[in-house]
């Protein structure tokens, strides 16, 4: 059977894609590489964007808000390239980042900066005592660009929410989604192994269940 291995997965600090640099695009790519054609190698292209959304069913730990979803950018022509390597594959994204947007004159800021997803860990569901929410955690243990030796936690949960889809010609359905945790207990988990993070963010959860 055919398959792919995804082998790089890289979030991309926000791109200007305005001349007043008023609007920005923030970008995560999954670089996939096809066994069946080791010369190439597949992009799925993400964009982070901001939606008004109804949480649905009994285990929701939110109602209705506003949430920041990554989608697949469908609408880029970045699919396949063809490479010897997959850091070859994202350097000729980020050639064509360059050629396509904005990118500022100033040397220093026009260096586009990513991060790279070095390790992600799915935890068991959490039942929160004082507000009685359930959780399903994921973490993302991220390597920060630049930083020698410094990862960051990026820390989300399985939510349920209802979406209205635009055609009419299909109905509305209440998907499993990512959402990225943004409350203050977890801002800010840093450490200088995988492993420290990791442990910073059980002592966390540890203490949502106390």
């Amino acid at each position: 059977m055919r398959y792919t291995e995804v082998v790089k997965v890289l979030d991309f600090d926000p791109i200007s894609v305005s001349d007043d640099l008023s609007e920005n695009y923030i970008f995560r790519v999954e670089i996939l590489k096809d066994f069946s054609k080791p010369e190439w190698f597949q992009l799925h292209v993400f964009r982070l964007e901001e939606y008004r959304i109804a949480a649905a069913g009994l285990y929701s730990s939110c109602r209705k808000q506003s949430q920041k979803i990554m989608g697949e950018d469908v609408a880029l022509d970045w699919q396949v390239i063809k490479a010897a390597s997959a850091e070859e594959a994202l350097s000729k994204f980020i050639e064509e980042i360059e050629s396509v947007f904005y990118i500022p004159l100033n040397k220093e800021d026009r260096m586009i900066k990513y991060h790279e997803v070095v390790k992600v860990i799915d935890f068991e569901p959490v039942t929160v005592p004082k507000t009685d929410s359930y959780y399903r955690f994921r973490v993302e243990v991220i390597k920060i660009f630049g930083a020698s030796g410094t990862y960051r936690a990026r820390i989300l949960s399985f939510e349920r929410f209802e979406l209205q889809p635009t055609s009419p010609n299909y109905d509305r359905s209440a998907p499993v989604i990512l959402v990225e945790k943004d409350d203050e207990i977890f801002a800010g988990v840093e450490g200088k192994t995988i492993d420290e993070v990791v442990q910073k963010v059980l002592q966390i959860i540890g203490k949502l269940k106390d």
